[in-house]
């Protein structure tokens, strides 16, 4: 084979082997009220409110947000829902919006469900359920190691967490907690793809656990021992 021959036929599994990260969905249902069906779900209605983040993780909150509005709608087919802006917007037109960040504030200093606020936000947005979703993490790194056996490679990991609550606004009950997590480890011909990658396949998959969600992942998978092997486009 000529050297140019040799040269492309390098290029080329270099071209090929360079691909975007395999990202690993391993959201999942925390607990689930025996009580919160589907038909509950479509009869009160679904507010969500805007996504919280801890301190380095604000310029990833919007991004999940927007992404769990795309597909709000179709979580609860036949019944109302508020996406995040909408949520805000109702409750700033009947000057509620203090009501919602006391009940924030006090429930990350507590763990506990101010009854009467959330009752207040029912009563506000017509909805008896509200979706609540923390932005836990992000975080993505590189390190380069040597072994004998491979020689010197690069590592490739990123992770993308997150914690939902459905809330019953009407007493505070807590209906479902879902643990929403996007992981990925590639090797040296691996990328890292980008945030709103990994924030689109946990927005979907968080919003297909709710009971007789419509919600289908936007790529296909493999599905092994509950969780979702899925290739990021």
């Amino acid at each position: 084979m000529s050297r140019a021959n040799l040269f492309f036929a390098a290029l080329l599994v270099l071209l090929v082997g360079c691909t975007a990260a395999t990202i690993h969905d391993n959201t999942k249902t925390q607990y689930m009220n025996a009580v919160f069906t589907s038909e509950e779900l479509t009869a009160g209605g679904l507010a969500m409110f805007p996504v919280t983040a801890g301190e380095g993780q604000e310029g990833y909150r919007r991004p999940l947000g927007d992404f769990l509005s795309d597909s709000l709608s179709s979580a609860v087919p036949g019944g109302k829902v508020l996406v995040w802006t909408e949520t805000m917007d109702s409750l700033n037109a009947r000057d509620k919006v203090h009501v919602y960040q006391d009940m924030v504030a006090a429930y990350a200093q507590t763990s506990i469900i101010d009854k009467q606020k959330v009752k207040e936000l029912s009563e506000a947005l017509h909805v008896r359920y509200g979706l609540f979703c923390a932005l836990q993490k992000f975080s993505s790194e590189s390190h380069t190691g040597y072994s004998v056996w491979t020689g010197w490679n690069t590592i490739h990991k990123a992770e993308v967490a997150a914690h939902c609550l459905v809330i019953d606004l009407r007493n505070g009950d807590v209906m479902q907690e879902i643990i929403g997590s996007a992981t990925s480890l590639g090797g040296e011909y691996n990328y890292d793809s980008p945030y709103e990658a990994y924030a689109a396949i946990m927005a979907r998959s968080v919003l297909s656990q709710l009971p007789g969600s419509a919600v289908t992942h936007p790529i296909k998978g493999e599905h092994k021992s509950g969780s979702k092997t899925l290739h990021s486009r």
